[in-house]
């Protein structure tokens, strides 16, 4: 096998290959100037017109080669949403005329503003702004449309996300369940739900912990220790601290077996405050152990 260089020698005797002195010294291991292609074609005699002839050259077809019927590498599917027929559609949507009789009869229609013959929703942009932004309302018949035009049409979607398509379409237009209609459609989408793969891991189990409704009905009990032995011999605290209060109780106990823990809860607070509704732990195994009180209860 030749070397990259030799392999791109332009030379139509393959045997004089080996004959030709490349610059190469032993005694010093200078490598010299390597004749390439491009060298090569320096030393080619220049072509004359006599040289060239009507054999030299291919003939050239003057038909294209491209089949007449071959599919284009590209395609773009056709935009079906027409903004020229608002006027018709919103006239023949039942819930727009009865908003527009009301305003033609002087009713108070505070959200509503009819402009231009068509009928436009008043919407504030932000929460904190004070002017409200003219959107046209859009008739339940051209929703799927102008959704699937700024979704699907590689011209003005390109497949974006729920918030990018509906921020885009909210300066423009409204209809009734605008955040549900778009929702439904983006998951109904074959495509992205093909292609768009969550580059996040896994949530994991834990969830926010919703506050509680009063006083002692959801509480939190975990063990510190082992500590240093008292003279009761006691070695470890069970902590109770109850969500709402921030009120603690603390009771030292010489183990941290089931059994203890069960009846250091019935004692100390189940008598004195009553029974929580929720109880938080680490899921040890003293509070999981089938002996537990609260299992019994």
């Amino acid at each position: 096998c030749l070397p990259d260089f030799l392999s791109r020698y332009a030379n139509d005797i393959d045997d004089d290959l080996f004959e030709i002195d490349y610059g190469l010294e032993n005694k010093q291991s200078i490598l010299a100037s390597m004749v390439l292609r491009s060298h090569t074609n320096r030393n080619r005699a220049p072509m004359t017109s006599d040289s060239l002839n009507d054999d030299s050259f291919p003939p050239v077809s003057s038909t294209s080669s491209i089949p007449p019927n071959a599919p284009s590498s590209t395609t773009f599917s056709p935009n079906t949403f027409d903004p020229s027929k608002l006027k018709v559609e919103q006239d023949s949507d039942p819930v727009i005329q009865a908003i527009l009789s009301r305003i033609r009869h002087r009713f108070d229609v505070p959200t509503f503003v009819l402009k231009h013959d068509l009928l436009y929703k008043l919407i504030r942009p932000s929460r904190r702004s004070k002017h409200k932004l003219e959107v046209i309302y859009l008739p339940q018949s051209m929703t799927a449309s102008l959704v699937q035009t700024c979704h699907d049409d590689p011209m003005t979607g390109a497949h974006f996300s729920f918030d990018r398509i509906y921020n885009k379409i909210r300066r423009l237009y409204w209809w009734p369940r605008m955040k549900a209609t778009i929702k439904y459609y983006l998951d109904s989408c074959m495509s992205c739900k093909q292609f768009n793969i969550s580059r996040h891991k896994k949530f994991g189990h834990l969830r926010p912990i919703s506050p509680p409704d009063g006083p002692f009905l959801l509480i939190g009990i975990d063990y510190c220790g082992p500590l240093k032995s008292t003279p009761r011999e006691n070695k470890y605290v069970l902590v109770i601290t109850d969500y709402f209060t921030r009120h603690i109780v603390a009771v030292a106990l010489p183990n941290c077996t089931a059994e203890t823990t069960a009846q250091a809860l019935f004692n100390e607070y189940f008598c004195r405050y009553g029974i929580p509704a929720v109880i938080l732990s680490d899921q040890g195994s003293h509070f999981r152990n089938n002996s537990w009180l609260i299992s019994n209860i």
